[in-house]
This record gives structure tokens, C-alpha cells and sequence, in this order.
């Protein structure tokens, strides 16, 4: 199921959603009850690669680790859509559990290639998904759906953030290697 905002709609939700986020600066992730949770359990490798895409973003958008008060409006920025005209919640539904949410992630790559391929951008947002009581207060969702998570629609702008890319493994470390056997 997907919700879509746009107009004075997107603008209240927005809204909302930083009204809720500067309520619990003090106290980060309070105020929080997300239908799927957001919070990772990187395991040792994968901690530091999370850290380092971290860290890409923050440089390029020339945010210094200490600059508390520009890390908490670029999270801001998440609930304002990055300046996008459309806002795209995505639920599942809460019996097919991971299952689900694997055929939502197949869906949203589908919406987003189709958008781009029109010339539109898009900004998959797990941080969307975090309070899904101002989400749900908007649209007609049947309770056995969760909020996963949202995307930000739109035209990509000449921000610095939109050429900066992730550091991706090389493909033969992606690629599981054939067992050696014992056979000739």
C-alpha cells in the first residue's frame, strides 16, 4: 500500500514531523514508536562501512561531526522531504513480515527506476517511517499495515548531495565463489 502527499497535505505532515523531531532533540529517539524499526545491529564490517557512508554524506554536505546544530537540520530536512513536491509512504502488511517488506523493497527500486527514467528524482527514507501516527492521522490505513518507510519525489536539483555516491564493494566480493573439490 502506498500513500501519497502532496500540496497543503505534504506541508502538514511536514510540519508534523518536525514539530515532533524538535520536541525530542533532547532526548533522540523518544517520542519514536515505528510499525518496523529503523535501528540496525551492524555487525563488525559492516559498522564501519555504515560509518563511512556517514561520514560521506556529512563532508559533502560540508558538516563538521561536532556541528550538532547542522547535523539536526539536515535530519530535519529528511521530514521536509529535501524540498521534494511529493511524499510517498509505503506500508505492508503486518502477516507478511519480512517477505513483505522484501516485494515492498522490489516495488519502491521499481518506482524509483520508473521515475527516473522520466526525469524525476527520488530519495528512499527509512527516517519516514518513524513516527507512523501523523502518517496514519492523514490517510485511510487499515491496521493490519505497518509504515515501513518513505520517498521523497521530485525534481533532483544541483545540490552537492545528488553526485555524491556511496562507496559500492567490487563485484567479487559480492559474488559467492564455487567450493573447491576434492574431484578431478
Amino acid at each position: 500500500m502506498v500513500a501519497v502527499a502532496m500540496g497543503e497535505q505534504r506541508d502538514r505532515i511536514s510540519r508534523a514531523l518536525v514539530a515532533r523531531l524538535r520536541e525530542n532533540a533532547e532526548a533522540p529517539g523518544m517520542g519514536m514508536n515505528p510499525d518496523y524499526t529503523h535501528e540496525i545491529p551492524y555487525p563488525p564490517g559492516l559498522v564501519e562501512r555504515s560509518q563511512r557512508v556517514g561520514k560521506g554524506i556529512y563532508d559533502t554536505l560540508g558538516i563538521d561531526r561536532a556541528d550538532k546544530e547542522s547535523r539536526f537540520r539536515f535530519m530535519e530536512r529528511n521530514y521536509e522531504f529535501f524540498g521534494a513536491p511529493v511524499a510517498l509512504f509505503f506500508f505492508c502488511h503486518r502477516g507478511l513480515a519480512h517477505f513483505g517488506t522484501l516485494d515492498l523493497g522490489l516495488f519502491m527500486e521499481a518506482a524509483m527506476l520508473s521515475a527516473k527514467s522520466r526525469g524525476l528524482g527520488t530519495c528512499a527514507q527509512g527516517y519516514l517511517g518513524n513516527y507512523p501516527d501523523i502518517i496514519k492521522s492523514e490517510f485511510e490505513v487499515p491496521e493490519e499495515y505497518a509504515l515501513v518507510c518513505g520517498m521523497s519525489l521530485g525534481y533532483p536539483s544541483e545540490h552537492p548531495i545528488n553526485s555524491w555516491e556511496a562507496e559500492r564493494l567490487p563485484m567479487d566480493e559480492l559474488l559467492a565463489q564455487p567450493m573447491e573439490s576434492d574431484q578431478n
